[in-house]
């Protein structure tokens, strides 16, 4: 695959996933990291995606992928990873509220159209700097 292709079907995994349209922006990012297995930036968007869908140990993966590739633990994807980790175990209302709102971050789909539960609730900054540090040293230990 050529690199103008993989851009190609990087935007237009961006835009499905825009659109909501999950499935379809797995399919590019997917083709795309089939083909082009050294670069981390596809892996990171596949990341999204699957913890958009629910599929949070693909997600994980994908960003252990990611950070490896890149070989530094960016913060970035170590907060990404973190979240697939911890979120689906979120247990209070305002780790659910914080997992909501980083959905909405990785998702304008979710953000604009999603049915957010905990939108109401107003988080301490305290709460949520708390709550992404315990993401990021969660995907740190995973990583060793």
């Amino acid at each position: 695959m050529d690199v103008q292709t993989a851009v190609n079907l990087m935007q237009q995994g961006l835009q499905h996933k825009r659109n909501g349209k999950y499935e379809e922006s797995l399919k590019c990012y997917l083709v795309v990291v089939y083909w082009i297995k050294s670069e981390p930036e596809p892996y990171k968007h596949l990341g999204k995606i699957y913890y958009i869908l629910g599929q949070y140990q693909s997600s994980i993966n994908c960003y252990k992928k990611c950070i490896n590739l890149m070989g530094t633990m960016d913060i970035d994807n170590l907060r990404h990873m973190g979240h697939a980790i911890c979120d689906p175990l979120a247990a209070s209302v305002e780790e659910k509220a914080i997992a909501e709102n980083y959905r909405c971050s990785i998702d304008p789909y979710f953000g604009q159209f999603g049915s957010k539960k905990y939108g109401h609730l107003t988080i301490a900054p305290d709460t949520q700097e708390e709550y992404n540090r315990l993401c990021m040293n969660k995907a740190a230990s995973l990583l060793g």
